[in-house]
């Protein structure tokens, strides 16, 4: 259906509801491969939406269950307008819901990179909306701990437009990207005439929060 993207008749809701006992003993493996070919699609919340109409959403995912659960359709929804990466859709529909995702990955058996990346948006997307109001240390840090992550900062930015439902860039992407890509390890050797000492990651540290302080002076 969410592949396909066509209309379930309300017949075919009928026929959903009175197999409820059926669609519970379906394993694990066969919900999560019809979810994943959903992700992938233009429109993901179809699926959801679909269960909803038939009452079967608390069946395999009540932790989307609830008042909120059109916001996390068009966060979703947005999301994957900016990016075919399951991973970051994943993000999207899960940041608000924080252990609950670890409940909800270890259910389904949800790949490792959906969870790291759902936890991550979890745990940081605050953050993200703070960016401006940190510390050149604690923006370097977190630039550098997103960038390192399966998220990155581009995918970040994709989680972070779809939350707003906006396509204006995210700032945090733009100088964060800049300030790792100027002060590198090039940066290091050339002033310092180092690259495999010890020291190095305490200097880029150093060099990227002065770089960060000029930035907001």
């Amino acid at each position: 259906m969410a592949q396909l993207e066509f209309k379930v008749t309300q017949d075919t809701l009928e026929e959903m509801r009175i197999c409820r006992d059926e669609l519970k003993a379906i394993s694990v493996e066969r919900v999560f491969q019809e979810w994943e070919k959903a992700m992938r699609c233009r429109k993901p919340s179809l699926f959801f939406h679909t269960l909803q109409k038939a009452n079967l959403l608390e069946i395999h995912f009540p932790e989307l269950e609830g008042s909120l659960l059109e916001t996390k359709m068009q966060t979703l929804d947005f999301c994957a307008t900016l990016t075919t990466k399951t991973e970051l859709r994943f993000a999207s529909l899960v940041y608000e819901l924080g252990e609950k995702i670890e409940t909800l990955s270890n259910k389904l058996k949800i790949p490792n990179l959906w969870k790291k990346c759902g936890k991550l948006a979890s745990k940081e997307y605050k953050k993200a909306e703070n960016f401006e109001k940190m510390t050149p240390e604690e923006k370097v840090e977190w630039i550098t701990k997103i960038e390192h992550s399966p998220v990155k900062l581009k995918g970040m930015e994709s989680i972070m437009q779809s939350i707003k439902k906006t396509n204006q860039p995210m700032k945090f992407r733009k100088i964060g990207e800049q300030c790792l890509e100027m002060i590198n390890g090039e940066y290091i050797k050339e002033k310092y005439g180092k690259t495999n000492h010890p020291l190095v990651g305490k200097l880029l540290e150093k060099e990227r929060i002065l770089w960060m302080n000029q930035l907001d002076e």
